[in-house]
């Protein structure tokens, strides 16, 4: 990430009051209070509000609904096959992931 999205990213949580920690996200939407941990990487993704992303956890290509806690490790949008069992992918790949959803590894 370069210094002026550094810079910008720091700006938004520190309006929204969102914790973002040593984390890469990319082309992503974060919502307010919403807690991304070290080491996670979100990419060309929406959290909705309250969301919580664990150390080392990754989310792409994906929709992540209120209240959803992904746990340390665990990953969402890297295998959309695996993800079509549990939540509902659109036609583009895009994973959805319900409200309250606790996904572990």
């Amino acid at each position: 990430m370069d210094v002026a999205s550094t810079r910008a990213l720091a700006k938004f949580a520190s309006r929204s009051r969102t914790p973002l920690q040593d984390a890469t996200i990319q082309r992503s939407i974060v919502g307010s209070g919403t807690l991304v941990e070290t080491g996670a990487v979100i990419a060309e993704a929406v959290l909705f509000d309250s969301v919580g992303v664990g150390p080392g956890a990754c989310v792409r290509r994906a929709i992540l609904d209120e209240g959803v806690q992904v746990r340390a490790g665990a990953s969402v949008g890297l295998d959309v096959e695996k993800e079509r069992r549990r939540f509902t992918v659109t036609d583009g790949g895009v994973v959805v992931v319900p409200r309250g959803t606790v996904v572990a590894v």
